[in-house]
């Protein structure tokens, strides 16, 4: 066990932190970045550890699914001593890649994950907190007033097509009903 892993509950998560430590030693000595860490999402790793980095992991064991040592794809004891096993006997490794980075940058991201068993590519849906009020720091509270809650309607996180098709027509007039344009003369005599 390499040294800073104290004592753990389970042997499962000293093997992981194990693991994840001779990881990230690997990558700061092929590096010489000392924040380098791995990315463990298929587009993290494509865009850290492959393209900028020029490095691939390979010898990723086939039956399991390349993700975070802690999500639950590879927790248990059994997942975790293989991934361990394979990166001590070195059948896991990084191997430098013989592309420029803009060759790099041009590969699938999906071609290039150690394993062909992962998450994908999870859609970028933006900020969860959305339309959602923020709580308050403790200490502003104690010199700033509550403010009022703003429970009035909200407008739709999307414009739909129908809205849209709306605005586009009239800009929200009705055709029967148009509005006159005066001149200031008209305006003045009235």
């Amino acid at each position: 066990m390499p040294r800073g892993c104290g004592s753990y509950a389970r042997r499962e998560l000293q093997l992981r932190a194990a693991f994840r430590q001779s990881v990230a030693k690997t990558l700061v000595d092929l590096t010489d970045d000392p924040d380098a860490f791995m990315r463990w999402t298929v587009r993290g790793y494509h865009r850290q550890i492959y393209t900028r980095y020029g490095l691939a992991l390979v010898g990723w064991p086939d039956e399991l699914p390349f993700a975070d040592p802690s999500k639950p794809e590879l927790t248990g004891l059994a997942r975790i001593s293989r991934l361990l096993a394979c990166w001590q006997s070195g059948e896991l490794k990084f191997v430098t890649v013989e592309l420029d980075r803009a060759a790099r940058a041009a590969k699938n991201p999906m071609d290039v994950a150690p394993s062909a068993k992962n998450g994908g590519i999870q859609p970028r849906l933006g900020r969860s907190d959305i339309k959602k009020r923020r709580a308050r720091a403790a200490a502003a509270a104690a010199r700033f007033p509550a403010r009022y809650v703003r429970d009035g309607p909200k407008s739709a996180r999307w414009v739909s097509a129908a809205a849209e098709a709306r605005a586009e027509h009239g800009r929200g007039e009705d055709p029967d009903d148009p509005i006159e344009d005066f001149t200031d003369d008209e305006t003045l005599a009235h």
